[in-house]
């Protein structure tokens, strides 16, 4: 970024487009289609934040791999805080088949078709054989650790013993819960005890409280602010752009209790509340809105298609609806357990453990207070959990006389279905629903 977000607006708003037009569709898309994104000058301070964060993480490891400093691999449901706490570098290796699809979309198969080469089936999830495929193909750095954790994801379960396998290294697994009453809670917390010591014990240096407590202290601040926006979702027309909470869920993940991811969700909360406060939406004209279940499409924008193709906002995903209470840093006993809470409230483990009661009150609560037009199920062919759980879905949506499309997609494999696959399916149901 420049350091002139006002400057840096004006090039990716109307000079990069008018480039892509004269150069030809390759670089209008690849270039233009980031400035659709970009609708005042606060977006591009918040995507600056976002490119610094990114920068830093980059950073860190590189120096890592330069000073043979190791290097912790946690799964994406991991908060990074705790590992750098440590004063090691994280890594998240579900995170490479983004990066690789974000390089090149051939270069992100590449990933998975090297982890299919040995075996792994394509109903396994994509992300964590995404994962397989970098590691062996020398896209990611060798671990010291392992980090995983036995919710939401079967696959993961499963994938991580074979990159223990594969590596070499050793693996703590989080024990999450069924339940979430206060003593599930307290034994969750003994489970992330039990990762401290671990990693003391693997890496040989001792947890940094003081460190850790800041970095929790920061997180509450940044999570006021997400939890207070989407609280504004209930508002018709919406106040903010989905995309920019999705976003803001890899923040808190990779960039816990840093003062940019704070930053990043105080703009995006006041941006929302200015919104709110005028009843202004973030569409020109909102027409439909939309209830997104699972995390969005990663190798397509469908959120901000389907607002400016239908007038079509999406008011909550998986990632997108933050409902992350404060912790209680008085103690470290009440850390970990503000810390055990957040793992099984965090988007996604959140919709994806315990009883179906669990999904299902949720996605009754946005029905019944989120004026919800209709709802769509990615079904991301990689998450069991979410297959299992259909026909009950089918149910909720039936009872309510929510129209419902179930979609079959892989959001990290273009190969199942294309970006131009799903648009059109969308397009055909809100055709046929009378919605467009």
């Amino acid at each position: 970024m420049t350091g002139k977000p006002l400057l840096t607006y004006i090039l990716l708003k109307y000079i990069i487009p008018l480039v892509g037009l004269v150069q030809g569709k390759g670089l209008k898309s690849s270039l233009g289609k980031l400035g659709l994104d970009v609708k005042t000058p606060t977006d591009i301070k918040i995507l600056s934040n976002d490119i610094r964060m990114l920068i830093e993480n980059f950073e860190g490891l590189i120096s890592s791999v330069e000073k043979s400093e190791p290097i912790v691999w946690a799964e994406w449901s991991v908060t990074w805080e705790l590992i750098r706490s440590f004063g090691v570098q994280p890594v998240c290796p579900e995170r490479a088949i983004l990066f690789g699809l974000g390089v090149n979309k051939n270069y992100g198969i590449k990933f998975l078709e090297e982890s299919e080469k040995m075996g792994y089936s394509n109903e396994t999830c994509s992300c964590q054989k995404g994962a397989i495929g970098a590691y062996m193909l020398g896209q990611l750095p060798q671990p010291a650790l392992l980090v995983a954790s036995s919710h939401p994801c079967d696959s993961g379960v499963s994938i991580y013993q074979t990159l223990q396998y594969l590596t070499g290294a050793p693996l703590y697994v989080l024990d999450t819960p069924y339940w979430r009453t206060e003593s599930d809670l307290k034994y969750h917390a003994g489970v992330f005890r039990g990762l401290i010591e671990f990693c003391e014990d693997h890496l040989g240096r001792k947890f940094d409280w003081d460190r850790f407590t800041a970095a929790i202290e920061e997180m509450n601040r940044a999570n006021y602010y997400l939890r207070e926006t989407c609280e504004m979702g209930r508002a018709v027309p919406l106040p903010y752009y989905i995309r920019k909470l999705d976003a803001m869920w890899f923040s808190q993940k990779e960039s816990p209790g840093t003062s940019l991811a704070t930053q990043n969700a105080k703009m995006i909360y006041d941006k929302a509340k200015k919104n709110f406060d005028k009843g202004k939406g973030v569409a020109k004209k909102e027409k439909i809105r939309v209830i997104w279940w699972d995390v969005p499409v990663g190798f397509a924008d469908i959120s901000s298609w389907m607002t400016e193709q239908y007038g079509a906002v999406v008011i909550a995903d998986y990632i997108g609806l933050h409902l992350m209470d404060q912790i209680d840093t008085s103690s470290r006993e009440s850390i970990l357990e503000g810390v055990a809470r957040a793992h099984i409230y965090h988007g996604m483990t959140r919709q994806c453990h315990g009883p179906a009661e669990f999904v299902t009150a949720e996605l009754e609560t946005l029905i019944n207070e989120y004026s919800p037009d209709c709802f769509m199920f990615s079904r991301h062919v990689g998450c069991k959990h979410n297959w299992a759980i259909g026909k009950i879905i089918r149910d909720v949506c039936r009872r309510t006389g929510l129209p419902s499309l179930f979609l079959t997609t892989d959001i990290f494999d273009p190969r199942l279905a294309s970006r131009q696959q799903i648009k059109q399916e969308i397009s055909e149901f809100f055709k046929a629903e009378g919605l467009a």
